[in-house]
């Protein structure tokens, strides 16, 4: 008997231990252990995502509206999954979740018509938004991004998103102009084009003869004198052979006619085709004229110490002659190794004009 009384309190502890854990354990977790209704979890669902969806949290509310839909598949979850594709500008997926509402049986009228005009919304948002360009005078030839398009007036469907305009017309000045096209607005574009106003240039270079161009255009060859281009700013390059090509910045101003002239810089071809023997023969030739003035103002060092010892022992009228030569032979040193070095110098410097001076 004091056993059974025993073994009915083991069992009683175990039954509110498991009740106790039953009780704390999240409720989440106890669904998942023993089950739970899918329609009730789905409502569940559906009501924070519909919170969601109003508080602005669209992939929250995109998240738990497809949850809900795979546990318990309905056309108005379609319908509001459809919805959170719209507000997150993915109409593609927004038309395909809006269509399949409309394709299910048994669809109350009222969200058959609010799914047909999801439906309608998400098509008109997939088609390219149509863009009207016109310019003032008409005729301008105009590009989409780098892509000649056609003559002005012009009109016809871009892709979402921005854009780069550009018109040429002759006579006139190039316009620019960026657009940014959003789904289903469609755009109007009204562009005025200027006249080109000219000016004149002259432009000298050092060589002559070389090419002027501009946008791989041939403008001209040097010298150039009055030439006319259109006002405002202009990037073109010197090409001459032999030379490095020049980038000439021209910037006219109306009523202010331009003087330029350009001393262009040998290429390192050019460099090292032309005659060089000039260069290394006065090269050499300092050199060795640099080591015989060395060679003198040794000489002429070793003529002073000796006329210096000479003094100081002199007694005689012997040593005098010997000092005065010794004197003598000094000065002749000391003047010929001057001249060498001078000598030296100029041939260095003369070849090094020869190497660098530009060739006619």
């Amino acid at each position: 008997m004091q056993n059974a009384i025993q073994n009915l309190c083991r069992c009683g502890g175990l039954l509110l231990l498991g009740l106790w854990l039953l009780l704390a354990w999240p409720q989440d977790a106890v669904a998942a252990l023993f089950g739970s209704d899918p329609e009730e979890e789905a409502q569940r669902l559906s009501k924070a995502a519909e919170e969601a969806f109003q508080s602005g949290d669209f992939e929250a509310a995109l998240e738990a509206y497809q949850e809900a839909n795979r546990l318990v598949p309905h056309p108005i979850l379609d319908l509001n999954i459809g919805r959170v594709y719209g507000e997150l500008d993915q109409p593609e997926q927004m038309a395909l979740h809006c269509k399949a509402v409309l394709m299910a049986q048994d669809v109350p009228e009222a969200v058959r018509e609010v799914a047909q005009a999801c439906f309608d919304k998400a098509s008109l948002l997939l088609v390219p938004p149509a863009l009207a360009v016109q310019t003032i005078p008409e005729g301008a030839v105009i590009y989409v991004d780098g892509r000649e398009m056609g003559v002005t007036p012009w009109h016809g469907q871009l892709a979402v998103g921005p854009h780069q305009l550009a018109f040429k017309r002759e006579g006139f000045l190039r316009a620019e102009h960026e657009i940014s096209l959003d789904r289903g607005v469609d755009r109007f574009l009204s562009v005025t084009l200027h006249p080109v106003v000219y000016e004149s240039f002259t432009l000298e270079s050092t060589p002559k003869g070389a090419e002027l161009k501009e946008d791989d255009v041939l403008l001209g060859v040097t010298p150039m004198r009055e030439v006319q281009m259109a006002t405002g700013h202009h990037k073109a390059i010197l090409y001459a052979d032999g030379y490095e090509p020049f980038v000439l910045p021209i910037d006219l101003q109306k009523g202010e006619p331009l003087f330029l002239s350009v001393t262009m810089v040998p290429s390192e071809w050019n460099r090292e085709t032309r005659e060089m023997w000039p260069f290394w023969s006065l090269l050499g030739g300092s050199i060795a004229t640099l080591g015989a003035g060395i060679g003198l103002g040794i000489a002429a060092q070793d003529a002073r110490d000796e006329a210096n010892r000479i003094a100081e022992n002199a007694a005689s009228e012997e040593d005098r002659g010997r000092y005065n030569g010794k004197r003598d032979e000094y000065q002749r040193y000391s003047l010929g190794a001057d001249i060498l070095f001078v000598a030296s110098g100029a041939m260095l410097t003369a070849g090094l004009i020869w190497w660098l001076w530009p060739e006619e």
